[in-house]
């Protein structure tokens, strides 16, 4: 994913400028994946356009989190726009129930092929219908078609610190909050998750040095494993409403009818019941199998975060105090289209 990669000298840069930098390459980044996403839901509206770009919502989502973690990061030396922060924040809300049901469709196909099927993978719903049972996520995308807001990043008051040494205590603070998470409680594993996603983030701009490039490797790890048992908790909270609504339009259906007899109703509840059983245990089974492979590597995945980013904190915190190298320029991105 192509974006701003600094070098070391923007370590010892005052935070609020390197930040700035950052806010604004990681903005228009979430302006082109918005554009490539709406190209997607067209190209979906048109049955004789191939999809471009199948994860094109999910990688809207990830810059527009990514985005969004540095402006909560960076708040104590960079002041934005707080309207635009809230549209941003809107967005993103917007974007969850299509990406719910993209991760819920994807998790359904899964289900081996001798096991009877859930109805929302080959029937489409009524309309208006629980937007979680939609067969096409992107359908929904229209709302988010409305304009970007820009953001306008600005230095705060207060007299800036060396980059290097504001990302070495944000590093800190998150990985004391991430670390709290593992503690063999299935229900911090989603705080765990969204905490090592934010360390990440951080470092992420800084990909291309070794130091750098090695703790992200070890995030990324943790990080699918944590969203894959999280996409499993999430198809057993969308099982309920996807049946429901597949099961109000067949009502409705029947109901249009002038005389409803038993053995109809029963011909669209059982293969429903049995549709059902057969995902929730499908589900079940995945589910704890995961839970079991994580808990029983939680203490090696967590020594791990622990070295490699207090490792990476002792050196950023010495960085700025160097003598000045050669430096690297900041890589200019490539165009994107404003939208």
């Amino acid at each position: 994913m192509a974006r701003h990669e600094l070098s070391i000298e923007h370590l010892k840069k005052p935070a609020h400028q390197v930040i700035a930098l950052i806010i604004t390459a990681i903005e228009k980044k979430v302006r082109h994946q918005r554009w490539l996403m709406l190209l997607q839901h067209h190209s979906k509206l048109d049955a004789n356009t191939a999809p471009l770009d199948p994860e094109a919502l999910h990688d809207f989502r990830v810059e527009l989190r990514r985005l969004r973690v540095w402006l909560a990061q960076s708040r104590d030396c960079v002041a934005t726009r707080r309207a635009a922060r809230s549209q941003l924040r809107a967005l993103a809300k917007m974007s969850n129930a299509p990406r719910d049901t993209e991760v819920f469709l994807s998790l359904l196909a899964k289900i081996p092929a001798d096991t009877p099927k859930l109805l929302p993978a080959t029937a489409p719903p009524a309309p208006n219908t629980h937007p979680n049972s939609h067969p096409n996520p992107l359908a929904l995308i229209p709302e988010l078609a409305a304009p970007l807001p820009v953001l306008a990043p600005r230095r705060r008051k207060q007299k800036s610190r060396p980059f290097g040494l504001w990302l070495a205590q944000h590093l800190r603070d998150a990985l004391h909050q991430s670390d709290a998470c593992f503690n063999g409680d299935e229900a911090c594993l989603h705080a765990a998750r969204i905490h090592i996603k934010h360390l990440r983030y951080l470092i992420e701009p800084f990909a291309v040095m070794p130091q750098m490039a090695e703790a992200i490797g070890v995030l990324k790890s943790l990080q699918t494993t944590l969203g894959d048992l999280h996409d499993l908790f999430m198809m057993r909270q969308l099982l309920a409403p996807s049946l429901g609504a597949q099961l109000i339009e067949a009502l409705n259906t029947l109901t249009q009818q002038p005389e409803v007899k038993t053995r109809q109703i029963q011909q669209v509840f059982n293969p429903a019941r049995d549709q059902f059983i057969c995902a929730l245990n499908w589900q079940k089974t995945q589910y704890q199998t995961a839970l079991n492979q994580w808990q029983a590597q939680e203490s090696s995945h967590r020594h791990a975060l622990n070295s490699h980013i207090n490792a990476l904190i002792d050196w950023l915190t010495e960085q700025p105090h160097r003598a000045a190298s050669p430096s690297r320029l900041i890589k200019q991105a490539d165009k994107s289209p404003r939208v």
